[in-house]
């Protein structure tokens, strides 16, 4: 499996982010350096064939949740796969209108994220961020 390479870092964590495509990791900590977020976000429209052959936009392009959600993908994904939302509303980010699908996971035990922010481009309906935090956002 090919490495990120490393991370830039801030106070709230590390970001990782690629040469070659419009993709972000990035790690959200708390004081400890304890995971508390992670979030995967597509700012523009390059795609992985941008990157042929480059490590750091190969992992980035292969982010996915855990049940195959990935960036990109359409929103119908992200319901198909996780079910309806515990909630749904318009947002805006700069420009960009935005659907944000909510999901909660704090059934499932302490072990796993909390919760599932999913952000979909309003005009696309793609996939352009997926947050999984371990408390509520």
């Amino acid at each position: 499996m090919p490495e990120l390479g490393t991370p830039s870092a801030n106070a709230t964590g590390f970001v990782w982010s690629s040469r070659c495509i419009d993709r972000i990791l990035s790690v959200e900590t708390d004081d400890n350096r304890t995971v508390q977020a992670v979030t995967a976000s597509m700012l523009g429209s390059s795609s992985a064939a941008d990157c042929a052959g480059q490590a750091d936009g190969k992992m980035l392009a292969n982010l996915r949740t855990g049940r195959g959600l990935e960036l990109g993908n359409a929103c119908q994904r992200a319901e198909a796969l996780y079910g309806n939302p515990e909630s749904r509303g318009p947002s805006v980010r700069g420009m960009r209108k935005l659907e944000l699908l909510f999901y909660s996971f704090d059934w499932a035990g302490e072990d796993v994220p909390q919760s599932m922010e999913v952000s979909c481009d309003a005009v696309s309906h793609r996939v352009v961020e997926i947050t999984l935090a371990f408390q509520s956002l």
